[in-house]
């Protein structure tokens, strides 16, 4: 390509494919594709350049792992195809173990109580403190959670809520995860309202 100014937008047709490996070396797995299409063009000495942003947002396969990005332009394109170096990206595993919701059957306005205990993988399961849990809850014919309360973990991960309910529903925790920590809930458990 030549007589592109220097600072144009033009179309950069092709899709970016974003890959995972557990090792550097791979093998590499296809975790997602975005599709591409602008970015600011320069011409020097005759050929052409473009540096282009693209964004996308998947769900990790693995709790650590190396990713790297590959361009494909459209086969009728005049661009080189190209591959990003790996990068490594990990989070801790989080769990809620022990999950109790009792009772699991009450009259229309009486009190359930939640409990669990929290816990991160460092190599091996420990006991998560001073962490936020929301008690969540959805109606059975429903695929939306929505929460009540809130509650902190106490130093060895351990929650209890209690809540007033009004409807049958299912009840569990969620732990919403932070930078370095992946988000967590357990299945929710049936309660019947009579």
């Amino acid at each position: 390509m030549t007589g592109i100014p220097a600072s144009s937008s033009l179309s950069v047709e092709g899709s970016i494919t974003i890959r995972y490996a557990a090792r550097r070396s791979g093998p590499w797995h296809t975790l997602g594709r975005i599709t591409h299409t602008t970015a600011s063009a320069g011409a020097t000495c005759g050929v052409a350049t473009a540096e282009a942003s693209f964004s996308g947002a998947f769900t990790a396969r693995l709790p650590r792992a190396y990713y790297r990005a590959s361009f494909t332009p459209r086969s009728d394109a005049s661009w080189l195809a190209s591959v990003s170096s790996p990068v490594l990206a990990w989070k801790y595993r989080t769990e809620i173990k022990s999950l109790k919701v009792s009772p699991t059957r009450l009259k229309k306005g009486r009190k359930l109580t939640v409990s669990g205990q929290l816990f991160q993988d460092k190599r091996r399961w420990v006991p998560f403190g001073k962490q936020t849990i929301e008690i969540i809850w959805r109606k059975p014919d429903t695929k939306a959670w929505d929460y009540t309360v809130t509650v902190k973990t106490t130093s060895r991960g351990r929650f209890t809520a209690t809540v007033r309910v009004s409807s049958t529903a299912l009840w569990s925790a969620y732990y919403p995860g932070r930078s370095s920590d992946y988000s967590t809930a357990p299945p929710g458990v049936r309660v019947t309202v009579t």
